[in-house]
């Protein structure tokens, strides 16, 4: 029991430290931060009591089962995170075979009409796919929030043309996304016009985005009918990493759930 209590005062203090640190440093709060603060916090409550509640007590019962509870969410987080590494450490192939190759960048946040570190580790990414082969085409995809200055993907254009020196006829700019789902939707028939005009076959489509946001994009983009993508992985360190990570966790959780209501609903 003792080991246990160590073990769920380890985990509190990782989660709670995850959450605050990114608030404390770069004032980012997200669910991701809540989440960890939620799961710290019952945590270290259970090590409590536990560790000074008598076994004869209710309060005892209790924090056994949501010790029981935590270790489930613990290792469903474990299993989605090994899927998620999987997706991410897979490199994709940039031979281009009897179509085109379309490197589809997908946007983030901007500070004005700045690019954040992650949004400059994807496009970095995506360079150097597009580096290989002078006839891989990029699509950037990104709309304008309301605190953004320009729209993602023209953040991302101009980035691409300073900085990689990629002719503007190389680029396909989708400006309208607000969401991952809409990054794919939206990007798509812009690439099948860029395909009809030019005369080509639909090529291998490399989706390039964070690691851990990749394997959520691959499940979007299987709904969506994209069967053959690839995916080219960011990584970008910061501080808020581990509340990304998790936050990416809850929206994979939200996305199979909302997938087996909407099977029941047509059973």
């Amino acid at each position: 029991m003792d080991v246990m209590i160590i073990i769920l005062y380890g985990l509190g203090a990782l989660f709670i430290s995850a959450a605050l640190l990114p608030l404390i440093i770069k004032r980012i709060f997200n669910e991701g931060s809540v989440a960890s603060l939620c799961f710290g916090g019952a945590a270290v409550l259970c090590g409590f009591l536990l560790g000074f509640v008598g076994k004869s007590n209710v309060l005892y019962g209790a924090a056994l089962t949501l010790t029981v509870l935590l270790g489930l969410c613990f290792f469903a987080g474990l299993v989605l995170s090994a899927m998620m590494l999987f997706t991410a450490l897979k490199k994709p192939s940039a031979e281009t075979g009897q179509g085109n190759v379309f490197v589809l960048i997908l946007g983030c946040r901007l500070y004005g009409n700045t690019p954040t570190r992650a949004l400059k580790g994807r496009v970095d990414r995506g360079l150097k796919i597009l580096s290989s082969d002078d006839n891989i085409i990029a699509v950037v995809s990104g709309g304008q929030g309301s605190d953004e200055q320009m729209s993602e993907a023209l953040a991302m254009k101009q980035y691409l043309m300073k900085k990689g020196k990629l002719a503007e006829s190389r680029i396909i700019t989708e400006d309208r996304s607000t969401s991952t789902a809409e990054n794919l939707r939206f990007s798509l028939p812009l690439i099948k016009e860029y395909c009809n005009e030019k005369g080509l076959s639909a090529g291998k489509i490399i989706i390039v985005s964070d690691g851990f946001h990749l394997f959520r994009t691959k499940l979007l983009a299987k709904e969506q009918g994209i069967e053959n993508a690839e995916y080219g992985a960011a990584f970008t360190p910061s501080v808020d990493f581990p509340v990304q990570w998790v936050r990416e966790i809850l929206a994979i959780l939200d996305l199979f759930l909302r997938k087996f209501s909407a099977s029941g609903d047509n059973i």
